[in-house]
């Protein structure tokens, strides 16, 4: 047991993690409820996550997976190049950059960091995918775009609201390039409402069971579920596997990419080699160091 397991009996831990994930699940469907769009009230194009203090996944929901994972990205950039003096509770920040963290630019992210005593003790944000961001396809999948460019408008990394209230300004400019503004309003306001709850909630939550113990649980949600995906990597066999796809169009012409990837797992450890894709430098990923996103995604 680790030294911050043992400041968190089991009974308290257990309490606190099915409570964070009740509570992210209430965040996710206030927002599908709130939301005037088809593709978020019917399809659940969307999902709702619970972050650390420095960006690491807690909890995600049980809707698109995808959708959770990437919120790191985003928290964890804002993170890196925003003046921390300048991050406030109240504030939520919001993309719809790939780069940044969203899938692509229909799947606005918007976060907010959830303060006490001055100091972030956890991040929420929720990613939905709005009807319509602007480009020139109605839809925003612009098949034959030679470059970014020619695709949805570029909207940076952005603080949407203050104090819990939107910014009407950056609105305007979000919404002034979308066919379907009436219904990304609405997705905006759904957004801002399921996270000012979630605040509310989390607050909540440290009130009964102290700052401390809220922080220390954090931590060991991350080294149980590091224990239990290391402990399953461990019972399967050791191996090598290989599998190869190709992609047969560029958007514009017929040219053929390779993407083979191998798979080595030793003890718990992993490997995820993409050497040799056509038209990217060679990648290679490990599960071993850190603590890794898909590791906190299984405490869900």
């Amino acid at each position: 047991m680790t030294a911050v397991a043992q400041r968190v009996d089991p009974v308290t831990f257990e309490v606190i993690r099915h409570r964070l994930w009740a509570i992210n699940d209430e965040q996710a469907m206030i927002a599908a409820r709130m939301s005037g769009s088809p593709v978020i009230y019917e399809v659940y194009d969307f999902n709702a996550g619970i972050l650390t203090p420095e960006g690491h996944g807690l909890v995600a929901g049980i809707y698109i997976l995808h959708h959770a994972a990437t919120i790191d990205f985003f928290v964890q950039r804002i993170l890196r190049e925003w003046p921390r003096d300048d991050v406030r509770e109240g504030d939520m920040f919001f993309n719809e950059r790939p780069e940044y963290g969203a899938l692509h630019s229909n799947d606005g992210i918007l976060v907010t960091p959830i303060f006490h005593g001055g100091e972030i003790v956890c991040w929420s944000g929720l990613a939905m995918h709005d009807e319509d961001v602007g480009s020139p396809v109605p839809g925003s999948f612009v098949v034959g775009a030679r470059d970014s460019f020619g695709e949805a408008p570029l909207f940076p990394m952005v603080k949407m609201v203050e104090g819990f209230k939107l910014r009407r300004d950056v609105e305007g400019v979000f919404l002034r390039n979308s066919r379907t503004a009436e219904h990304n309003a609405l997705n905006l306001r759904a957004r801002l409402a399921s996270l000012t709850v979630t605040h509310r909630r989390i607050r909540e939550l440290i009130d009964d069971y102290g700052v401390d113990t809220f922080k220390a649980c954090q931590e060991e949600i991350v080294d149980y579920v590091e224990r239990v995906v290391r402990g399953h990597l461990r019972e399967t066999p050791d191996g090598t596997w290989f599998h190869s796809i190709h992609l047969d169009h560029n958007g514009n012409e017929n040219e053929l990419y390779e993407i083979p990837c191998s798979l080595t797992k030793t003890g718990d450890r992993l490997i995820v080699d993409f050497t040799g894709t056509r038209g990217r430098r060679p990648a290679r990923s490990t599960a071993r160091g850190r603590r890794s996103r898909a590791r906190s995604r299984a405490s869900s």
